[in-house]
């Protein structure tokens, strides 16, 4: 079927009642919307967030670190802010990252990358839901050599089994130092 998209009064996405989709071109974000999740979750079936959004923003500022991943406490990762698919995330540069040229080891900046995606694909999820990396693709930009660097993660597009995500990570001026691209199976725990 065809996708038609209408702003509504507040500014959100609004899909009509059994579309099913729009093309490749298609690459609306996430809507922020307060009490809802829009974007693929807009109009009759918009209900409040979903479990997943609570859990990640459950760890933002949470005195308990021991809540954190054990991948997330080796890359010092700090959640600043999470939304219906996207979450911003600081990570520590560490001295143990660095290869002999002076700048963070790639494997570590795909981690980070990595992390962005899966927790922003994470506010989405319902109970019970969790992340499958299938493909993983990172671009670097720059070398880092020296932090803080900032991680955005944003969804693309969840579907039912499949989620298309993207990340962007950028050091302490701005500076994009690595863009990744992901596709990722949504698994249920049994």
């Amino acid at each position: 079927g065809n996708r038609r998209a209408d702003a509504g009064a507040e500014g959100r996405r609004q899909v009509r009642p059994g579309s099913r989709g729009g093309g490749p071109g298609d690459r609306a974000g996430p809507a922020r919307t307060a009490g809802g999740v829009g974007g693929l979750h807009a109009g009759a079936r918009m209900r409040t967030e979903a479990p997943g959004l609570a859990r990640v923003r459950s760890l933002i500022n949470a005195a308990d670190h021991g809540k954190a991943a054990p991948i997330g406490r080796l890359l010092g990762a700090r959640i600043l802010e999470a939304d219906a698919g996207a979450v911003r995330i600081q990570f520590t540069v560490k001295d143990d990252f660095m290869h002999p040229g002076g700048a963070v080891q790639g494997g570590i900046i795909s981690a980070y990358t990595d992390m962005c995606m899966a927790l922003a694909a994470h506010t989405l999820f319902e109970d019970g839901q969790y992340l499958s990396t299938s493909s993983l693709t990172t671009n670097f930009l720059a070398p880092v050599t020296h932090g803080p660097v900032v991680g955005e993660g944003r969804v693309l597009r969840k579907g039912r089994s499949v989620v298309f995500l993207e990340a962007t990570l950028r050091d302490a001026g701005g500076r994009a130092c690595a863009h990744a691209t992901s596709v990722a199976s949504i698994r249920h725990a049994r």
